[in-house]
């Protein structure tokens, strides 16, 4: 996968895009208003696929890319199940998995980056995120099958996590 010498590539800047929304996604969402909240989550979760296909398209995909575009899909999918717990919208009780799901999914993600020195993006992780980005939206729409989503997130959170860890330790078994 070739370098990007530019960091503020086009897909990079779609991905901090993506991130910098999420600052208005909660001010709406405190505001109550939660059809603007709902359009505008479901645009910022469209573009993250977004800036994977602009990469790929123009050639510029990167490891910072694949890192950044990582990083930011977990602190989107943290801060908004935080914001929607805080203003009511997911049960606390849901709330607590939900956080402990996300946090092992980013440190084993973290790990993975950090001791393989290689991005992965695999279809796991794709529906992983999919399916935070669909829990997130159905716990803003009244009597929507929320915990149908979030089941599915946490069930896909930990077969991923499990999938990073043991390529973790395939990796180090290889070196």
């Amino acid at each position: 996968m070739p370098l990007s010498q530019n960091l503020l590539n086009s897909p990079n800047a779609v991905t901090l895009f993506r991130l910098l929304l999420i600052i208005p996604f909660v001010v709406i969402l405190a505001q109550g208003n939660l059809a603007f909240a709902v359009v505008l989550f479901a645009f910022i979760s469209l573009l993250d696929a977004v800036d994977g296909f602009v990469a790929r398209y123009t050639h510029q995909q990167s490891y910072f890319g694949e890192l950044f575009d990582g990083i930011s899909d977990l602190i989107i999918i943290l801060v908004a199940f935080i914001s929607s717990a805080k203003f009511g919208y997911i049960p606390l009780a849901w709330h607590d998995w939900l956080m402990i799901a996300a946090v092992v999914l980013f440190v084993a993600k973290a790990l993975h980056f950090y001791l393989c020195k290689t991005a992965v993006h695999t279809i796991a992780g794709k529906i992983t995120a999919t399916l935070a980005y669909l829990a997130i939206i159905f716990s803003l729409i009244p009597n929507a099958p929320l915990p149908v989503f979030i089941v599915l997130f946490l069930v896909s959170s930990c077969i991923t996590s499990l999938y990073f860890l043991v390529k973790i330790v395939q990796f180090k078994k290889s070196s």
